[in-house]
C-alpha cells in the first residue's frame, strides 16, 4: 500500500500525468483551476518531458499555489506516475485529468463531490462526455450495463477517466494502477474495481468533460508495430489477470481472443 500524507476530508486532489504535451497541457490545466466552490490541490506529474512542460509548470505553479508538480527522472509510463500523483495526494477523494482533454463544466466537481457525499454507497462516479476530433464533435450518454461485471471485462467504452471521482483510499486498497499492464491502465484500474473488489457505480447525467481523439499527438493511436505489441501484450496481460472470472463469461472470453487475432493480423 502506497504511503500518502494526511488525508483532508472533502478535499479533492486532481491528478494529471503529463509527457511531451506543453501546448495541450495548457488548456487542461486552465479547465481545472476554473473549477469552482470546492477545496483541491493539482497534483501534476511531469513524466521526464523533452519539451518545455517543465517551465509551463513553473509559471502555472507561481500564477496558483494549489498546483503541486514533480518530475520524474526517466520516463517511467503512465501507471507508474499515475500511482506517484496518487501517493503524493492529500484529499479524500482523487480525480482524473488528461492532458490533452478539459474540462467543460465549471462545477464538475462540486456536482460530483456533492452526489458521493448524498450517496455514500456509490464508490466511482463518472458522467456523460463530448468526442472531439477534427471531423466533428458528438455526444456519447452514459448507461447502465445489464451485467456490470461482464461488459467490464469485455471492454471498457463507457468510463472515461477524465470524467471519474472516486474515493483515495478504495483506490489504495487495490495498490493503485497495475505498473505491469502496458496500455489501458484506467481501463483495468475500472475493471479491478469493478470485477474484484465490487463497488457501486454510477454516472452524473451531464456532459462536464470534452475528450479530444485523433490528433497526431494522442497516445492511444495504433501506429507503429511496436504500438501493436504493445496493445497484444495488454490484451494476453488481461487474460491471465482475470483468468478466473473469464471462466464466468466464456463470451468475454471470445471477445478478447478476437481483439488479440485482429492485433496479429496488423502484424501480418
Amino acid at each position: 500500500m502506497y504511503f500518502t500524507r494526511e488525508e483532508k476530508i472533502n478535499f479533492i486532489s486532481v491528478n494529471i500525468t503529463t509527457y511531451n504535451r506543453e501546448l495541450l497541457l495548457k488548456r487542461a490545466l486552465e479547465s481545472v483551476i476554473r473549477q469552482k466552490n470546492i477545496e483541491m490541490e493539482i497534483i501534476v506529474i511531469n513524466d521526464c518531458s523533452e519539451d518545455n512542460t517543465k517551465d509551463l509548470l513553473n509559471e502555472y505553479k507561481k500564477k496558483d499555489s494549489r498546483i503541486i508538480f514533480f518530475s520524474n527522472k526517466k520516463n517511467m509510463g503512465n501507471a507508474y506516475s499515475r500511482n506517484y500523483a496518487l501517493k503524493k495526494s492529500r484529499g479524500q477523494f482523487i480525480a482524473f485529468m488528461d492532458d490533452d482533454d478539459e474540462w467543460i463544466d465549471s462545477h464538475k466537481l462540486e456536482k460530483q463531490l456533492k452526489f458521493l457525499n448524498e450517496n455514500p454507497q456509490i464508490k466511482l462516479l463518472f458522467s456523460n462526455v463530448l468526442i472531439h476530433n477534427k471531423y466533428n464533435t458528438r455526444k456519447f450518454f452514459c448507461f447502465h450495463p445489464k451485467n456490470r461485471k461482464s461488459y467490464f471485462l469485455g471492454k471498457n467504452n463507457l468510463i472515461y477517466s477524465p470524467t471519474v471521482l472516486t474515493y483515495k483510499n478504495i483506490l489504495l486498497k487495490i495498490n493503485g494502477f497495475d505498473e505491469n499492464i502496458k496500455k489501458g491502465v484506467d481501463s483495468d484500474l475500472f475493471r479491478n474495481l469493478i470485477i474484484r473488489k465490487n463497488i457501486k457505480i454510477d454516472y452524473l447525467n451531464e456532459f462536464t468533460t470534452k475528450i479530444y481523439e485523433n490528433h497526431e499527438k494522442r497516445m492511444t493511436n495504433i501506429k507503429s508495430r511496436k504500438e501493436i505489441f504493445i496493445s497484444l501484450h495488454s490484451q494476453i496481460y488481461t487474460l491471465k489477470k482475470y483468468f478466473f472470472y473469464f471462466f464466468i463469461y466464456p463470451l468475454e472470453f471470445a471477445r478478447r481472443i478476437y481483439y488479440i487475432v485482429l492485433l496479429i493480423k496488423k502484424l501480418l
